[in-house]
């Protein structure tokens, strides 16, 4: 911008959009216009002595010396001519800076809100909400909680609770944290719980909470007051018939059935043993029929055997010769 109109260019510029900050420089330049000139005119006049040199040698190794020396001045010369023009250009105009900022308006508050269920043995009124447990046995007693935070960014009102596989809606809940009674805010939570008997085989919980989001007191957004936010949580234990101690009819039928269990292996070894019946007999009369044969023999076998002979007798008094 040349300098008579910079002011009138800086006014203009200040109107688009709102001024935030506004700083003028001006910077004394005229020590350095004076002494590139007079460095321009020092190294203009070495230049002409060295054409002069260079014009006069007739050694190869002087003109190659003076072209070398001639060369580097002329560059230098060049170098400080474009210094001078420049500066000069920034005499002759301002410069002017201008930062633009564009105001992003602010993003839109999410409502999120989140469910979490759990269940645990016991009627203790969800003193032990938060305990998970695996199973439970036929007609026990058990708890179910829900609990419901917000963990977005803006509050909630009208919140609806409900347990399809549990056929259960609000109402049938006892709140045991929090209040309904005032907007659920950033952070808070509520906490209900169910007590109920565990039957069949297995408890299923499929719980779904829905909320209407509340608009700040200085919102002016008009959609943020329909927008809702859902969560979903899920959950199931196993449920085990009861163990207890027999009672005389248990133990009576689990007798008899011990007996005709017995009574069943004892016939069946008998449905195995009675086709082969006969060969116990006849293996008895056939060890007896041997052992007499072997009685006999042994009989015989002592009358055919001649007496063995007696032994000489010898008279004490009678000298033996030797």
């Amino acid at each position: 911008v040349p300098p008579s109109d910079f002011q009138r260019v800086l006014n203009q510029l200040s109107g688009v959009g709102d001024l935030v900050e506004k700083q003028v420089d001006a910077t004394d330049v005229t020590g350095r216009v004076v002494d590139l000139q007079s460095r321009i005119t020092s190294t203009e006049l070495s230049v002409e002595r060295l054409r002069g040199f260079l014009a006069g040698a007739t050694d190869l190794t002087q003109i190659a010396t003076f072209e070398n020396e001639l060369r580097n001045r002329e560059t230098d010369l060049e170098t400080l001519r474009g210094q001078l023009r420049t500066l000069e250009n920034q005499v002759a105009l301002s410069t002017i800076t201008v930062s633009l900022l564009e105001t992003v308006p602010a993003a839109k508050p999410t409502p999120e809100i989140a469910l979490a269920t759990s269940m645990h043995r016991g009627h203790d009124g969800g003193f032990n909400c938060g305990a998970q447990t695996e199973s439970a046995e036929t007609g026990s007693e058990v708890s179910i909680c829900f609990e419901v935070r917000n963990v977005g960014e803006t509050a909630f009102v009208g919140l609806d609770l409900q347990d399809a596989a549990l056929d259960l809606e609000l109402d049938d809940l006892q709140l045991v944290e929090g209040t309904l009674d005032e907007p659920l805010e950033p952070g808070q939570t509520l906490v209900f719980v169910h007590e109920f008997t565990a039957e069949g085989t297995r408890i299923l919980s499929s719980a779904k909470v829905q909320a209407t989001a509340v608009p700040a007191a200085d919102s002016d957004d008009p959609e943020l007051a329909s927008d809702t936010a859902k969560a979903t949580a899920d959950r199931s234990i196993s449920v085990f018939p009861r163990e207890t101690a027999p009672g005389f009819g248990e133990g009576l039928r689990i007798g008899l059935s011990g007996l005709a269990a017995l009574i069943g292996i004892v016939l069946v070894t008998l449905g195995f043993v009675l086709p082969f019946i006969w060969v116990f007999p006849i293996a008895f009369f056939a060890y007896r029929a041997w052992r007499r044969r072997q009685e006999a023999a042994a009989e015989a076998r002592r009358a055919n055997v001649p007496p063995a002979p007696a032994p000489p007798v010898v008279d004490k008094d009678e000298p033996v010769g030797v």
